[in-house]
């Protein structure tokens, strides 16, 4: 099993679209569990974009895990969005931030206990978040960055941040412009994982206005196909997101 995390250098470029992106290829798969963790401190948005309901969520998992952290827990703490499990988080920040503090690393500790992949959406990361204890367990820690001056230089504060906690993370792009992804990663000092191609039909993974069908014909669910390929380590997927 593989836990992923997520998160921004800047302006959160399409960390959700990402996160919800690659729990969707891994869960067309078959052949074993996925669980998408919505982790950022600023407030859960994925339950009001998918008009899916507030609860439960990762406050109630919290509070249940506390007793009984079983495999029956974890998926009953979820909705689906598609064939994706995802634990949402509270839309307040201040119940996001206490669920995140009082029991994200029960999450990450439950999702490894069972054997469950995970893809865990950060947000952006900042120097006092609650989530670099949780990019710290994660297998796989991703920087999401478009290639301009700008996030770059977000990019190496929070790269620094990021090895700072014990993770060494790798880059993918929004992108190819204006500066080449693989130079923006040379000199940031990180591995490119991927360029996520720059493409409205985005919006579909966060509940936008386009359709799986757009989606599936799109090369940004291509790329994200062969991404979750690289990370999970499995046979590709079926074609339709």
């Amino acid at each position: 099993m593989t836990v992923v995390a997520v998160g921004s250098a800047g302006a959160s470029p399409g960390v959700s679209a990402l996160a919800v992106g690659l729990g969707q290829a891994r869960a067309r798969r078959g052949g074993g569990h996925i669980v998408l963790v919505e982790a950022d401190p600023a407030g859960g948005r994925l339950a009001s974009r998918f008009g899916m309901p507030a609860e439960p969520s990762l406050l109630s998992f919290v509070a249940d895990a506390r007793r009984w952290p079983t495999a029956e827990v974890l998926f009953a703490s979820t909705k689906l969005i598609g064939r994706l499990p995802v634990i949402t988080s509270p839309a307040d920040p201040r119940l996001a931030r206490h669920a995140l503090v009082e029991g994200g690393a029960t999450v990450v500790d439950c999702l490894r206990t069972h054997q469950v992949d995970g893809v865990l959406d950060l947000g952006r990361i900042d120097d006092e978040s609650p989530t670099l204890a949780l990019a710290a367990r994660a297998d796989v820690v991703i920087l999401l960055a478009r290639p301009r001056a700008d996030e770059v230089q977000a990019l190496l504060f929070r790269r620094d941040l990021l090895r700072n906690a014990g993770c060494e993370p790798q880059l993918v792009t929004v992108g190819d412009e204006p500066h080449s992804p693989a130079e923006v990663a040379g000199f940031a000092g990180i591995q490119l994982l991927a360029a996520w191609p720059d493409d409205p039909v985005a919006s579909a993974l966060c509940g936008g206005r386009f359709t799986s069908k757009h989606l599936a014909r799109s090369r940004l669910w291509r790329t994200t196909l062969t991404l979750a390929d690289r990370l999970f380590g499995e046979a590709p997927a079926v074609p339709g997101p």
